[in-house]
């Protein structure tokens, strides 16, 4: 179908209307309408052209434009008036109808612009160019199958539209989102016959809407196949294989799997992926895919076999090795949850060495394995897998096992010179070894030790505890050591101390020796004088001293010897010594320098009175009297003190 354009002009280009009126219908008052219509692309249309002028007071009036296009109205009574352009003739089927100013189509009167002819006062309107479209038919080339993208020619539209739309069809139903020049054509399009409608569209016309010819029915597509599924994964029992999607296009919008052992399909594996089983070993594998899209159909494609399916690996786990650690006690290895279950088989070992008839589960430490470390190998085994060994951690050390001590004790006399033996009690196992190691104190003694079981205290040990450490040992056990009680080693005594004998007269200012016979055993001998047991010396001679006067003497030997206890003896005690008469008071107090006094004299006679002693004075009466009995004058005064000072 091809459209008209129908222009108005004033003078060249444009339709001008001049209108003129008047109040009363005189000759004055008579409006005239003229233009002139073009047509674009095609000047000889214009002979098809009828200018019709419709006014609701009047019959309609209609002129035919001149070969130039132009037209006139003229004698015109006041009033309102549509202007219509009627297309006729050869080119009925090529322009559309227009109204003043822009309206077109059959039924556009409804947006013709009114033109008012008023009398009174002359109007001249110069109106806008209506432009009649020519239009060409669309044309959709060749067959229609899905998938394919379809188009169509637009031709040559006079004059050239600012734009144009789509919409393309099939059947009689708009088809959703389809608005463009072209379209792929989609499955649910299969058996329609497709079209296209094209709408342009330029300022200041009406939107003109043209169809294209109907396809053919619409034929299935077919899916395409560029490059084969692929299998990726392990080729070995227990792992799983994943199928690639082929590069196919269209893409299907639904794919199904299958898998082969062989030429066989593998019951059940309708996955993406496949996991390896045991029937599978030594096997070849594929999948075949089976995809199938809405308009497309199905398409089958089956990938290359894998090469034969390998035997499995385990996924081993690490036993660990539970229970006490020591000779006697039971150890349990726990094979932990292998992948694929498994039946399981031990081997235990003693550090490197496998121990002979160690094979099952559980293992009780023997004395052999003190001192060292244990592990245990676990062998999995399962029907299409390859056997796999996993060893443990080694333990810690097994503890040796303790010897069993005695409870030692110190036998013999702890007294100086005595032999101290070692009683070490009762040790086990047979076979222990017993050692001694001998302490003064907290003094290891050198030399004392190993098998010396017994030990003679030397006299420095003497007033110190004494104990023995017994130690025993035993190849493959651990060796122990006790302490015996501790004993205080102390000192011995003399067998016999002979008394001790003065020699000479017990005597003021004469010398008195001892004669002491030897210990047992013997020692060394110190002296010690005493007068009334008073100590007054020391050493084996004595000068009596004038103070020793009405007392006894004795001496007393004290033996002293390394590792004894000191020992003492004393003497028979001599008569009382006597004392001696004094010339005169110069000589008496230059023994007893505050003279003598007889024993219960307490004060001097000085003159006529008594006095506090001045001096203690030596209280002897036997003294006094022998002073006094042959010299009187050694107290004059007769207080019973003689030289007193």
């Amino acid at each position: 179908m091809r459209i008209v354009s129908v222009c108005l002009v004033i003078l060249c280009a444009l339709l001008c209307v001049t209108l003129v009126g008047a109040p009363t219908a005189s000759a004055d008052d008579i409006g005239t309408i003229s233009g002139t219509v073009t047509t674009e692309g095609d000047p000889s249309a214009v002979a098809d052209i009828l200018v019709v002028l419709s006014s609701s007071a009047s019959p309609d009036l209609s002129v035919a434009p001149d070969g130039t296009g132009q037209f006139e109205f003229d004698g015109l009574a006041d009033g309102s008036y549509i202007v219509h352009f009627q297309v006729r003739g050869a080119h009925a089927g090529e322009y559309v109808d227009q109204w003043w100013d822009g309206a077109s189509g059959a039924n556009a009167t409804m947006g013709a612009q009114p033109i008012v002819v008023t009398g009174g006062q002359p109007v001249s309107l110069a109106l806008s160019t209506l432009l009649l479209v020519r239009s060409p038919t669309p044309v959709i080339p060749g067959a229609a199958t899905v998938g394919m993208t379809l188009s169509s020619t637009i031709g040559t539209w006079y004059p050239v539209p600012d734009s144009f739309s789509y919409q393309w069809f099939a059947g009689i139903q708009p088809i959703l989102g389809a608005t463009a020049a072209s379209y792929v054509v989609a499955g649910a399009d299969v058996a329609q016959q497709l079209s296209l409608q094209i709408t342009a569209m330029r300022s200041g016309a009406d939107p003109i809407t043209v169809p294209s010819n109907l396809t053919s029915p619409v034929a299935p597509g077919v899916i395409s196949v560029v490059a084969l599924p692929q299998i990726s994964g392990l080729e070995r029992v227990g792992s799983a294989l994943s199928g690639s999607n082929p590069s196919w296009a269209p893409v299907p919008t639904n794919v199904s799997y299958q898998w082969y052992r062989g030429s066989a399909a593998i019951n059940g594996a309708t996955a993406t992926s496949y996991l390896l089983g045991v029937a599978d070993l030594g096997q070849r594998v594929s999948v075949r895919e089976t995809g199938f899209a809405v308009g497309y159909g199905t398409v089958v494609v089956t990938s290359l076999p894998t090469e034969p399916i390998a035997a499995g690996v385990f996924a081993a786990v690490v036993p660990v090795i539970s229970g006490s650690l020591g000779v006697g006690k039971i150890l349990t290895a726990t094979p932990g949850h292998w992948t694929p279950p498994a039946a399981f088989r031990y081997q235990w070992y003693r550090g490197t060495v496998p121990l002979v008839g160690a094979t099952g589960s559980s293992y009780r430490a023997v004395l052999a394995d003190g001192g060292t470390r244990l592990r245990v190998a676990v062998t999995a085994t399962s029907a299409a897998y390859t056997s796999a060994t996993v060893y443990s951690a080694y333990t810690p050390i097994v503890p040796r096992p303790p010897v069993t001590p005695g409870a030692p004790r110190i036998v013999g006399s702890s007294r100086f010179g005595g032999v101290l033996t070692a009683a070490p009690g009762a040790w086990g196992p047979a076979g222990v070894t017993i050692s001694y190691q001998w302490y003064v104190g907290s003094t290891r003694i050198p030399g004392v030790t190993g098998r010396a079981r017994s030990y003679r205290p030397p006299a420095s040990a003497v007033g110190q505890l004494v104990h023995v450490a017994v130690t025993g040992s035993r190849t493959q056990y651990v060796s122990l050591t006790r302490n015996s009680l501790a004993v205080r080693e102390v000192a011995a005594r003399f067998a016999s101390i002979p008394a001790p004998t003065i020699i000479g007269v017990a005597r003021s200012t004469a010398v008195l020796t001892v004669r002491a016979a030897q210990t047992v055993p013997a020692a060394t001998l110190h002296f010690q004088w005493r007068a009334n047991g008073r100590v007054v010396g020391t050493g084996a001679r004595y000068r009596v001293r004038p103070t020793d006067v009405d007392r006894r003497l004795t001496v007393v030997v004290i033996a002293t010897r390394t590792g004894y206890v000191t020992a003492s003896r004393s003497s028979a005690a001599t008569a009382i010594v006597g004392g001696q008469a004094y010339p005169n008071c110069t000589v008496l107090t230059a023994a007893y320098p505050h003279g003598v006094a007889k024993i219960g004299v307490t004060r001097d006679h000085v003159g006529n009175s008594y006095r506090a002693l001045k001096g203690p004075p030596f209280f002897s009466t036997t003294l006094y009297n022998l002073n006094i009995r042959d010299n009187h004058d050694l107290d004059r005064d007769h207080d019973g003190i003689a030289c007193e000072r």
